[in-house]
């Protein structure tokens, strides 16, 4: 969860999209995921009052939305998805499962983990790290191929 579009410049934004591209791909999906979910609350967790105020923010404001969503499509969205295709390809990834759908939950996963752990519960002592590897294994039973598959 990025800032601002004007809070960030462009070569974040590359950094960001070739993070969701190649950051943890060795080790799979899990790899993948664990790597995205910790970058992402080391930069939330910089200033979590800035992501409280963007949120509310992108709900309110129409216009910001529109700018972030165009943002969004071009360094989160479309990235997320040609990496999770790739890893489906690669067999890290069930072959049944729509790679739209697992973004979503991914994106439902960070901004529910964030709203949790800096807006309702931030006085929480939270292991983050335990935090990102019980998520991880949450998406990788249901969408890895490692462990139980789901049969359908």
């Amino acid at each position: 969860m990025p800032a601002a579009p004007s809070s960030r410049r462009p070569e974040n934004w590359e950094s960001f999209k070739a993070l969701l591209r190649e950051k943890g791909r060795d080790a799979g999906f899990r790899g993948w995921y664990v790597a995205l979910a910790t970058d992402r609350l080391a930069t939330v967790s910089r200033n979590p009052q800035l992501a409280r105020t963007v949120l509310l923010e992108l709900v309110q404001n129409e216009e910001l939305r529109d700018v972030m969503e165009r943002v969004w499509r071009q360094y989160i969205w479309q990235p997320m998805l040609e990496s999770l295709t790739e890893l489906k390809g690669e067999g890290a990834i069930r072959k049944d499962v729509d790679v739209e759908v697992l973004a979503r939950a991914v994106h439902c996963f960070h901004i529910g983990y964030f709203l949790t752990r800096f807006v309702f519960a931030p006085h929480v002592k939270w292991d983050d790290a335990e935090q990102i590897e019980m998520m991880a294994d949450l998406l990788e039973s249901g969408a890895g191929t490692r462990g139980n598959v789901v049969q359908r």
